[in-house]
């Protein structure tokens, strides 16, 4: 037998007073509903809508609301509804795995398109999304941010659901592997394009990016983001096909991450981002990956690419194949700076092997300070040999210091942190710190000459020459106390 519930006493005018003060205040709650055996009446709601016919939160903001298998969904229906208001523009359900929490979803935002349809923003939905729920989304006239997590084959309509989002601009998509979409999955009207589409986010089987990209060509034309997430599982053998790109990717482009966490690291072809080509990048990112390509390939690559990569900002290679010819040597670096002038962050693996450390320092002896902006370098090496130390660590520093004059971070690759690359950082570093005291002291050098000036013009009532500030000179006893002498057994 269910019990009665019911408030106890009467809620008076001050009792409400002191509960809007502190309702008023809250901006995001996330609500678990009640498991078996301790539901909530709905007459308790019923009494609460009575008593208070405003929303309850006046200032909820964001709404996240689990829904487990052993939650009775009934009860949690009518909360919901007490608690968003027309400030809600965040709206999250996770762990919708049954019939019943489905309808729970769709009922809710079925009512809350019709009531406040201009005031959601961003909505999550995680679990076994069907066409009932996904047939709302067009209602909300400004969602411009949608994340789906399928935990089950995706309908058939979703994508003419998801297209019926007129203002949808950031959408991410999370496939499960094991249920693949058919071959002859339905490509969307084309009454209607995703034309406000700018960032598409994806994690899926490489065939289900194919069949997704086949249906997607030539609708969204605003795309600048893209990043794809491939998911394959451990026994199937898999090499990553990027020609699909060749008839999807947008000229509107600008950045793109391809990355996977498939074990062994999936082998790709240098040359299969030339599909990119077209694409005015501002960040390229491949991670998780293995490529074999040596110096040649590589600046192949970015040189074809000059003209469209000129504005990269940010840019990560995979990790490479170990060998003569699979792997990038350290003085890569200096050409990549000359075709990418704008670059700020790198991350890259080289084979410090390639290069004799003689030649590396005649290089850095010879390289010109120059001022290129990267201002980031994550890089290690695959290899290193056992006789490197501390005179290799300072040729290398300097030669970095020369092309890259202007990093503030270095950090070790994505491969196991290194003791000798952690000296190399070290050095760097040193020599940041010691820069930037040498022009303190000049500018306080200058100020001071300045300040002279005006006090001598200013007593003999003048105008006095500015003084020019003299520069602090750098011995070599300094130089080797802020880098470290080099070690004669090295």
């Amino acid at each position: 037998m269910t019990p009665i519930q019911t408030f106890q006493g009467k809620i008076l005018d001050e009792d409400w007073a002191r509960f809007d003060h502190y309702a008023k205040k809250v901006q995001s709650i996330c609500v678990v509903g009640p498991r078996e055996g301790h539901p909530i009446t709905s007459n308790v709601y019923v009494q609460l809508a009575r008593l208070h016919p405003e929303p309850l939160l006046p200032s909820l903001r964001k709404f996240t609301v689990t829904v487990s298998t052993d939650v009775v969904v009934a009860n949690l229906d009518p909360a919901a509804f007490l608690c968003l208001s027309p400030a809600t523009s965040s709206i999250t359900f996770q762990s919708m795995d049954s019939v019943e929490a489905g309808s729970f979803a769709t009922t809710l935002l079925s009512s809350f398109s019709q009531e406040w349809p201009a005031s959601l923003t961003t909505l999550n939905l995680d679990g076994d999304i069907g066409t009932e729920v996904l047939a709302v989304l067009g209602e909300f006239t400004q969602l411009s941010t949608l994340d789906l997590n399928f935990n089950s084959a995706p309908p058939a309509t979703f994508l003419n659901c998801l297209r019926d989002v007129e203002e949808l601009k950031h959408l991410t998509m999370s496939l499960h592997p094991g249920d693949c979409l058919p071959h002859d999955f339905p490509r969307p009207s084309a009454l209607k394009s995703f034309r406000n589409l700018a960032s598409l986010k994806v994690k899926a089987s490489s065939s289900d990016l194919r069949i997704l990209f086949r249906c997607l060509v030539g609708m969204v034309p605003t795309l600048e983001t893209l990043l794809f997430t491939y998911v394959v599982p451990e026994s199937q053998a898999w090499t990553p096909d990027l020609e699909l790109f060749s008839t999807f990717a947008p000229v509107a482009l600008k950045d793109i991450t391809l990355t996977t966490s498939h074990f062994p690291p999936p082998e790709l072809n240098i040359n299969t981002l030339m599909w990119f080509s077209p694409c005015k990048l501002r960040s390229l990112v491949i991670s998780g990956f293995k490529v074999k390509a040596s110096n040649k390939d590589i600046l192949g690559l970015f040189k074809m690419c000059a003209s469209t990569w000129a504005d990269l900002k940010t840019l990560e290679l995979p990790c490479f194949v170990t060998g003569p010819y699979g792997c990038p040597s350290l003085t890569l670096l200096e050409e990549l700076a000359k075709f990418l002038p704008r670059l700020r962050d790198l991350s890259i693996c080289v084979d410090t092997n390639l290069d004799p450390m003689p030649d590396v320092e005649a290089r850095a002896a010879k390289a010109t300070r120059g001022t290129h902006p990267l201002a980031q370098l994550a890089i290690s090496s695959l290899v290193l040999e056992s006789t490197a130390g501390i005179s290799e660590a300072i040729v290398v520093s300097q030669y970095l210091e020369r092309i890259f004059p202007n990093l503030s971070e270095t950090r070790h690759y994505r491969a196991q942190p290194s003791e000798w690359w952690g000296g190399v950082f070290k050095l760097l570093e040193s020599h940041r710190r010691f820069k930037d005291e040498m022009m303190g002291n000049t500018s306080s050098r200058g100020r001071l000459c300045i300040e002279n000036a005006k006090s001598e013009s200013r007593s003999e009532g003048q105008v006095v020459p500015r003084k020019e500030a003299v520069p602090i000179p750098i011995s070599k006893d300094q130089f080797l106390f802020t880098f470290g002498a080099p070690s004669k057994s090295a």
